[in-house]
């Protein structure tokens, strides 16, 4: 049995996810709820799967900041 090479996607030093070599690209798996909508996700690389995840991570941050009262 062979296992597919997969990485951890972490931002800000935290993990948010994991990506694993599948149907010609990496699929994105969550393992926060912050990164719930990167889940399923296949990207080119692992390091184009933690830009996005870094930039969904600002994005939510922005969007907190705004709601603040």
């Amino acid at each position: 049995m062979s296992t597919a090479p997969a990485f951890i996607i972490e931002t800000a030093g935290n993990a948010v996810g994991v990506v694993v070599l599948q149907d010609g690209g990496y699929r994105f798996f969550a393992s926060d709820a912050a990164a719930r909508a990167l889940d399923g996700r296949i990207f080119k690389s692992p390091a184009q799967a933690e830009r996005e995840a870094r930039r969904l991570e600002t994005s939510l941050r922005s969007g907190r900041a705004m709601m603040r009262p």
